[in-house]
């Protein structure tokens, strides 16, 4: 196959077009192929404010073999979602989702944002993976992308998301979901393994350096002193704050970002961390 687009990476007998921003993947020749194994990750979610969820990885759709012919295939990558601001009164918004990243008639979802302390109304919003709720506010929010449409797409695509996790009290959040788990309680879900697609092999070793894991929900934040900040989900969830706030998760990831925390002395109110950028990549053997 001769192709072009993104970022080339020749590695371990196979060609890697990685796609970080907006792009097209182009096939001027098929050669002896007739298929491409597609990696799509949404973007995360936001993570909310003030002991804040953290927020919900980007949903993946994965394709082993996604059937091409020698035509281009347009490329959209989503944005993290973000971060609510840490502002009074607290009850200000949760958590922005993260937006979609689309390769052909692929279509993964982003992250559902971050919900905010004691306040239902804007608790822990649904996403490719779901958002954790804020401290105190009961409930979970659900994950879209298990049963996404993906209307005109190959058969045999496999589709990754889960739910957030609810706060087991008023001094901590809930965890954002992960592309691999469930978020439970506090505790962020991870993200789910793609060895093929580790950072030396997509060349690019500061995004996944050596776990080619993707997706991992953002920590819940806490309040200080009381609470204590949960860490992001493998594959590029930002850590929650405590006291502090939230870390953003990793760029091109899909890693929501972690929620807010508080500081009792002072009455200070922290802002949610962003969710990490979507990605695309494609793959297909050199020979």
């Amino acid at each position: 196959m001769s192709a072009s687009g993104g970022t080339i990476t020749s590695s371990a007998g196979y060609n890697v077009h990685s796609f970080t921003t907006p792009g097209t993947f182009i096939i001027s020749s098929l050669g002896n192929a007739n298929s491409v194994e597609v990696l799509v990750v949404g973007a995360g979610g936001g993570g909310g404010q003030t002991i804040g969820g953290g927020g919900g990885a980007g949903g993946i759709v994965y394709h082993s073999s996604y059937s091409v012919t020698a035509t281009s295939y347009s490329v959209t990558v989503g944005s993290g979602g973000a971060g609510a601001p840490g502002s009074s009164p607290y009850e200000t918004g949760n958590g922005t989702p993260g937006g979609n990243s689309v390769f052909g008639n692929l279509t993964a979802l982003g992250g559902g944002g971050g919900g905010n302390y004691n306040n239902s109304a804007n608790n822990a919003q649904p996403g490719g993976s779901g958002g954790g709720t804020g401290a105190g506010t009961n409930g979970t929010s659900s994950a879209t992308q298990p049963t996404q449409p993906q209307p005109g797409a190959p058969l045999g695509y496999v589709q990754y998301g889960n739910v957030g996790g609810e706060s087991p009290s008023n001094n901590q959040g809930g965890g954002g979901g992960g592309a691999g788990s469930a978020a439970s309680g506090s505790t962020a879900g991870a993200g789910q393994p793609f060895p093929q697609f580790s950072g030396p092999l997509i060349g690019i070793p500061a995004l996944n350096p050596l776990s080619g894991f993707y997706g991992g929900g953002g920590g819940s934040g806490g309040r200080n002193p009381g609470g204590s900040p949960s860490a992001g989900g493998s594959g590029g969830g930002g850590a929650g704050g405590n006291g502090t706030t939230g870390t953003n998760g990793t760029g091109n990831s899909g890693g929501g970002g972690g929620g807010g925390g508080y500081q009792d002395s002072g009455g200070i109110q922290y802002t949610g961390g962003n969710g990490g950028s979507g990605i695309v990549l494609v793959r297909y053997p050199t020979s």
